[in-house]
């Protein structure tokens, strides 16, 4: 339908965008220039957009630790992926290789219950498509992945969170102990369990995570691969082509700020921090709070007492699909990922995001993308169209906030 066409745009805009952010050097933006100057304006990228690409500095230097991996930056099209319609690769390999972190992890920690690269990561920290392949044959019912309570970070209800070594002073300053509740004053300003466990994320990156994490988070998307809504810059927020969702991006960015202000500052982490050094064009970065709450509205999970939501490493990097290879649960305190059919060694390792229960509006304003074919319930935008259409007794075009659908 118009929304899920309008969001596929939006992808491509944002990939294109974070591409050149995220390239090292000139040669690599002017490829993505001259790529862009190919595609279709029409059907995938808003001249306006584009335009502002073209201006955006590239900066000269990377961090070693956050370095991509080196090939040719492409954009390609083609259906590739359950969930998407485009992608940015780093190299015409980028999408099959796997990750050795992700190896060596996995064998440290014991979570491969059938041995040693049975599940692999493929693709590079900033490819579209990266996800876990089964390295092996599966039957239905088998424990793919399982992952032990004292590697995750979590967050209760209450606003308790778990899985920390330490705190930052400049969260102890900022948000207190973060193994308190959260208090019903901040509560009521919005400070819910996902932003404490924002704050979680937050603090396991910057350090307080312990060995895991301090190597697990060179897995995790650099802050200018934020998808949700209002981790977008907002300029970005403002081609959304819908009303209703750039004022909840809006809103919930502006409430993140407001509720803790010192760890939206881009110096408050050294992953946004990194930025400052390079010289880029910090509008275009998400604050370091909005990159984990990002995070972890994109990523989390439910646990078996339902009051509990927990950031989970390795399963996290699970792609989505509307008929999913694998499910979670967490009755044990540990979390396993299960084969609902018998999996083909080199398939994907796929699970559901929402149960089929979101539309793609939401669908986006949590993850970034909207499935090709929509969702069924999409219908609430029909109904809505075709009310405004009643009362404007015309039914040739109606417009549906900005976007304009065809009756």
């Amino acid at each position: 339908g118009v929304y899920a066409q309008r969001s596929r745009r939006l992808n491509w805009q944002l990939l294109i965008f974070l591409a050149l952010m995220d390239a090292a050097g000139g040669a690599a933006a002017m490829l993505v220039h001259s790529s862009i100057a190919g595609l279709s304006t029409s059907s995938l990228v808003h001249s306006r957009v584009a335009a502002r690409l073209h201006s955006i500095p590239m900066p000269l230097a990377r961090s070693p630790d956050e370095m991509l991996p080196p090939g040719r930056l492409h954009v390609a099209t083609g259906p590739y992926a359950p969930n998407r319609v485009g992608r940015v690769v780093l190299s015409e390999t980028a999408a099959v290789a796997e990750d050795p972190l992700f190896a060596q992890l996995a064998v440290e920690y014991n979570i491969l219950p059938s041995g040693s690269e049975s599940v692999v990561l493929r693709g590079g920290r900033g490819d579209d498509s990266r996800g876990l392949f089964a390295g092996k044959s599966f039957e239905q019912g088998e424990v793919l992945v399982r992952v032990p309570r004292d590697l995750l970070l979590t967050a209760h209800r209450s606003g308790v969170v778990s899985g920390l070594i330490g705190q930052t002073d400049v969260m102890l300053d900022a948000a207190g102990d973060l193994r308190s509740e959260v208090g019903e004053k901040m509560f009521e300003r919005g400070a819910t369990w996902d932003v404490r466990l924002a704050l979680a994320v937050f603090e396991a990156t910057a350090g307080c995570g312990g060995p895991f994490w301090d190597r697990y988070r060179q897995l995790l998307p650099l802050p200018p691969f934020s998808m949700s809504a209002a981790s977008l810059p907002e300029f970005l927020i403002d081609e959304l082509q819908d009303p209703v969702l750039e004022q909840r991006a809006k809103q919930k960015a502006s409430m993140l700020v407001s509720l803790y202000p010192a760890l939206s500052q881009h110096a408050a982490h050294p992953a946004t921090a990194m930025y400052i050094r390079m010289g880029a064009p910090l509008e275009m970065i998400p604050s370091p709070l909005a990159w984990c709450h990002s995070m972890v509205v994109s990523r989390c999970f439910s646990m078996a007492d339902v009051d509990t939501f927990a950031f989970v490493p390795f399963l996290d990097m699970c792609q989505h699909a509307e008929a999913p290879t694998a499910n979670f649960s967490s009755v044990s305190g540990d979390f396993e990922l299960t084969a609902l059919r018998p999996i083909e060694a080199g398939e994907e390792i796929t699970i559901s995001y929402d149960g089929n229960e979101y539309a793609s509006r939401r669908m986006f304003e949590l993850y970034g993308f909207s499935q090709s074919e929509g969702s069924a319930r999409d219908a609430e935008l029909l109904h809505a169209a075709v009310a405004a259409a009643m009362e404007a007794k015309d039914m040739s075009e109606v417009e549906l906030g900005a976007s304009v659908v065809e009756v």
